[in-house]
């Protein structure tokens, strides 16, 4: 383990890099309650976070449109977008990805399970159930069973955790339901800079303006309104930059530590 000139452990190099790989269109006061009733693009992101050492990749975006179901409509993914060819500018291919951790299990966020076979998959236990039978008003997002889908989800094989957990070093995931019954939040910590990734807890900057509580706007999307709170609290609590889940400002940073 490297040490610094204190003899203390000097923890490696971490970068965190957004990778857009779709595009929804919806209505913004969908993803930000009172807004105006307007159409906005949301980018389907997902994050790799790379050590010397590991790569750990943060949902698995979604799949060719031609191989979505319609009710994700309506739904863009250019060529350049494909999950393999976003990767390949990396000089990356699904193989070089050692971890996945799906902060919930959306389509959007786990329609490319399927591709890293030789990565460990991480999702909360909570997640894992309501995902498997959701009520009939969040179906869609699961492509649930009873839809006569199969959820894109069904074939992967999960490392099931039960609260926070440690992932590797600098990386953990804190239980943050509220979006979903099991969202997990993911925590990058080089031990000089930090980040919180926060899933659809947070789609937009909009939704916390200022880091104040008082002024947060929940998305419409929630299970649990007084759980999706206390998870805002939660994250709020480790006084980190946070980054939301859908947000096309993102996208300018090339490396969210940096």
């Amino acid at each position: 383990m490297p040490l610094d000139s204190c003899g203390r452990i000097r923890m490696s190099r971490i970068k965190v890099k957004p990778l857009h790989v779709g595009t929804v269109k919806r209505n913004k006061a969908t993803f930000l309650m009172g807004a105006q009733q307007q159409p906005i693009d949301l980018p389907i992101i997902m994050f790799l976070i790379q050590t010397a050492d590991v790569n750990v990749l943060v949902d698995t975006g979604t799949r060719d449109p031609k191989e979505t179901p319609p009710l994700h409509n309506p739904y863009e993914q250019n060529e350049a977008q494909r999950v393999e060819n976003v990767l390949g500018k990396l000089a990356l291919n699904p193989n070089d990805i050692d971890m996945v951790i799906n902060t919930h299990l959306h389509w959007d966020h786990c329609s490319n399970n399927r591709l890293f076979e030789k990565a460990l998959f991480y999702v909360q236990r909570e997640e894992l159930r309501y995902a498997s039978a959701p009520l009939p008003a969040h179906a869609h997002g699961y492509e649930a069973f009873e839809l006569g889908l199969v959820p894109p989800f069904a074939s992967t094989r999960f490392e099931v955790v039960e609260g926070d957990h440690k992932i590797i070093e600098g990386v953990s995931v804190l239980f943050t339901p509220g979006h979903t019954p099991g969202s997990q939040a993911v925590l990058v910590d080089s031990g000089e800079k930090a980040c919180i990734l926060a899933g659809d807890n947070i789609p937009l900057y909009e939704n916390l303006k200022d880091r104040d509580i008082g002024d947060f706007k929940p998305s419409t999307l929630y299970v649990d309104l007084e759980d999706y709170y206390r998870s805002i609290r939660r994250i709020l609590g480790f006084d980190v930059p946070i980054i939301p889940g859908h947000e096309i400002g993102v996208m300018n940073q090339e490396d969210l530590l940096d």
